[in-house]
């Protein structure tokens, strides 16, 4: 099992527990993990990967080594600043939203495809949603695969100081972009 905890600076801690032993590895930067083999192991394909020029060859199938290819590979490519030749198609022309939209996208090259039947690979199954949490600004960003949409809610406009409470979404209807608005108190 892999669990990730980031801070706001972007240091992160990749957690795993394999055969009943506790590892933690500190990652600065993009950091990412999937569930098999180790980490440890990981890292040592990630080498071998990096080697033969990991942008030019990615691994395509579903399994988990792939898959942590991909997503490395992906995001050592993204570009850290904004792009002018794109910013017009990003909501708000946002930088920090082109930024969460990229990493959205390598997301969405890592899913398992929507409705795939896992008759002859039962470990293959649908991605349901994507999320992203971005901490630096307080949003976080939804992808479900059964939604033609994505929609995100911006925790620096909803009022926390009356504590704890249920808030929802559900009303049956589709939801798109910046949602923070429309959550309704559960009674």
């Amino acid at each position: 099992m892999h669990y990730m905890v980031t801070d706001r600076s972007g240091a992160n801690m990749i957690i795993e527990i394999a055969e009943g032993k506790l590892k933690i590895y500190p990652k600065a930067g993009n950091a990412v993990m999937t569930n098999d083999p180790s980490y440890e192991s990981m890292l040592k394909i990630y080498d071998y990967y990096k080697e033969k020029d990991l942008a030019r060859n990615m691994p395509g199938s579903p399994h988990s080594v792939d898959r942590f290819m991909r997503a490395t590979g992906w995001l050592e490519q993204i570009s850290p600043d904004k792009m002018d030749t794109i910013i017009n198609l990003v909501p708000g022309k946002d930088f920090a939203m082109q930024v969460r939209m990229s990493v959205l996208s390598v997301m969405r090259t890592l899913s398992t495809p929507f409705a795939i039947s896992t008759e002859r690979n039962p470990e293959n199954s649908t991605t349901l949603w994507r999320g992203i949490s971005d901490l630096k600004n307080n949003i976080m960003m939804f992808d479900l695969a059964g939604s033609p949409s994505t929609v995100w809610v911006d925790l620096n406009k909803i009022d926390f100081s009356q504590g704890e409470r249920a808030l929802s979404l559900s009303d049956g209807g589709i939801k798109q972009g910046d949602v923070t608005r429309q959550f309704t108190p559960v009674q």
